[in-house]
């Protein structure tokens, strides 16, 4: 009887459905348009794990290492297949996710009936900036799974039911959450009697469709969950799930005023589903998901994007009941609030179609990798997809995602631990430790990338090993310099680093000394790069050091060295170049015997 009237609560009967359905897929294909060349970081992770797979390599992100660093299994084996079709695994994972999002919408819609709760349902869903700024992930596979799982239940299939929750386990490891979901349903029937037989029969089936994934992840990898697990949960360390919860809907549809409508509906659907044995399964997986995660401490937006589509049937359901009480003349007006709701979402979610600047300078930055490095490096990120993907370099991330075991999860610990060949780091405050002495003295800029379009994160740098530096010794003519009329000091030998010099990396240059007599004052050696062609003008980049020797301490015949790191802009014009040296001491410089000796080298930058 329950079933009964909840459907026709569901159905109600307002001439608009298929209006309501239509302008949800239309908004539905325009903003899968718009998002065609969306891309965040994390999927990369599992193109890298695709890409190795369809070539044979193995379930790896780095060849030989069996590591589970992506978390969707289901996702991987798919993208593998794609990967043998076209390696353009962005515009592919997109059409799939425009995809996965329309069979949702279908599966959503023919679970509420149908009709205009149907339709409505869809339509929601279909504009929902969550799920687009979801595109590209396994996400949006779950949610159709998701929905799949709901329907099935609800036609009473509910062995399928359990095949579709196993499915979704496939997709990710949370899945067990509505396997739980199903079995407990199946045993506390709504006649409050346990039924126990049914219960086991329906775990023993989700049992045996997941259990080929998981014998082969422990035998393959050494553990049944992946190593992202540890990396990006902190169980019961806080409810980071429902704060930032909160926020994330305040970004994503805090916006459009008419969402918080949504709220009360939410819990007036969820008491009309639970009373339903059909529909039961969305609140209660709805609850338990949102348990799970507060638990597990974990926030990610992505993670939100199956509650929002549980939480979107809920509030449909409870709109449902809503409408049917209004006298049938202020239907029009619930039908033009859902309407409103879904062109002003639909303008949200087309507002997050670029993706965030940092993504086209990782890419660009793995492709200079890929294209200018020893093959043989190991390359240490933070972010790991993007630049993981394009360098296609053994690779080490600070957030442990791929390395088991990291006791320490940041930048600093893993350069420490590791000393790979190659660093990519960001302007982001993980990298402060780079401007410290002990990083300088090891490691020397290689390239540099971004600008002002990326503040967050750009420039990039690419940073390299300095015993990866070649030094070649320089040919230069004797340079002596004077002051007042006598010698001072005399430049006996000089080093610089070895040519390619990028814009965004740096000069280091070894210079040799000899003191000529002795002085009360202290000295500091200065270093210029300027355009060849123009050597009178301001520097482009400099290098100073500080005084060579206390002034007590310049003893003529002895031997003085300095080094000197002429760091270059991300956006320094590539041409020719001089290298300018000399000697100050306040506002007093020495003054060079020849007028042109003091131009020690021409160099040329490049842009990566």
């Amino acid at each position: 009887m329950q079933n009964l009237r909840l459907n026709q609560l569901l159905q109600a009967t307002d001439p608009s459905p298929r209006i309501v359905l239509g302008l949800g897929l239309l908004a539905l294909v325009l903003l899968a348009v718009a998002f065609r060349d969306y891309v965040q970081d994390d999927v990369f992770i599992t193109y890298v794990y695709a890409r190795n797979l369809a070539n044979g390599v193995g379930f790896v992100f780095n060849p030989g290492e069996a590591v589970q660093g992506t978390t969707t299994p289901l996702w991987t084996l798919i993208m593998a297949g794609v990967h043998r079709i076209t390696s353009d695994v962005l515009h592919a994972g997109n059409l799939l996710s425009a995809v996965c999002l329309a069979v949702t919408c279908v599966l959503a819609f023919t679970l509420m009936g149908a009709g205009l709760a149907g339709a409505t349902a869809a339509a929601m869903i279909a504009t929902s900036p969550l799920h687009y700024a979801s595109f590209g992930m396994e996400t949006l596979l779950y949610c159709a799974l998701l929905c799949a799982a709901f329907l099935l239940w609800r036609r009473g299939q509910r062995a399928w039911a359990m095949v579709a929750a196993a499915a979704l386990t496939w997709a990710r490891a949370d899945g067990v959450v509505l396997g739980v979901t199903l079995c407990l349903l199946a045993l506390f029937t709504a006649e409050r009697r346990i039924a126990l037989m049914p219960a086991i029969r329906l775990g023993i089936i989700y049992a045996v469709c997941i259990a080929p994934w998981f014998l082969f992840a422990w035998a393959y990898f050494g553990s049944p969950l992946p190593n992202t697990f540890g990396a990006k949960q902190a169980l019961l360390s806080g409810i980071a799930f429902l704060t930032e919860g909160f926020e994330r809907w305040m970004s994503f549809f805090g916006a459009n005023s008419l969402n918080w409508l949504a709220l009360p509906l939410i819990f007036i659907g969820a008491v009309a589903a639970l009373r339903d044995s059909g529909l039961r399964p969305v609140a209660v997986w709805a609850g338990l998901y949102l348990l799970g995660y507060t638990a597990l401490n974990v926030s990610n937006f992505w993670y939100y994007t199956p509650l929002a589509t549980a939480l979107i049937l809920l509030a449909v359901i409870g709109g449902a009941r809503f409408v049917t009480r209004l006298p049938a003349s202020d239907r029009q007006f619930a039908l033009l609030a859902a309407l409103a709701v879904m062109v002003y979402n639909s303008i949200l979610a087309y507002g997050l179609h670029a993706p965030p600047p940092r993504m086209a300078v990782y890419r660009d930055a793995g492709r200079w990798i890929d294209a200018h490095t020893p093959p043989d490096s190991t390359l240490l990120v933070a972010d790991l997809g993007i630049a993981g993907y394009y360098a296609r370099r053994h690779t080490i991330d600070s957030f442990g995602l791929i390395v088991p075991d990291l006791p320490v999860r940041t930048p600093e610990y893993a350069t420490n631990a590791f000393q790979p060949d190659l660093i990519l780091t960001t302007q982001y405050f993980l990298w402060d430790y780079t401007e410290r002495d002990p990083f300088q003295a090891e490691y020397s800029a290689l390239a540099g990338f971004g600008g002002a379009d990326d503040p967050e994160f750009s420039p990039m740098t690419v940073y390299q090993r300095r015993d990866l530096r070649v030094l070649d010794d320089l040919t230069i003519s004797q340079a002596r310099w004077t002051l007042d009329g006598a010698p001072l000091v005399e430049l006996s030998a000089a080093a610089i680093s070895a040519a390619p010099i990028w814009s965004g990396g740096e000069i280091i240059l070894n210079l040799t000394w000899t003191p000529l007599r002795a002085t009360a004052q202290d000295w500091t050696v200065f270093v210029h790069l300027v355009p060849s062609d123009a050597l009178d003008q301001p520097p482009a980049a400099q290098g100073d050091a500080p005084p060579q020797l206390p002034s007590s301490s310049w003893q003529p015949g002895s031997t003085v060295t300095s080094q000197h790191r002429v760091r270059l802009a991300v956006d320094a014009p590539a041409g020719e170049y001089a290298i300018l040296i000399g000697w100050y001491a306040g506002a007093e410089r020495a003054q060079i015997d020849s007028a042109d000796s003091h131009l020690l080298a021409a160099v040329r930058i490049q842009k990566p």
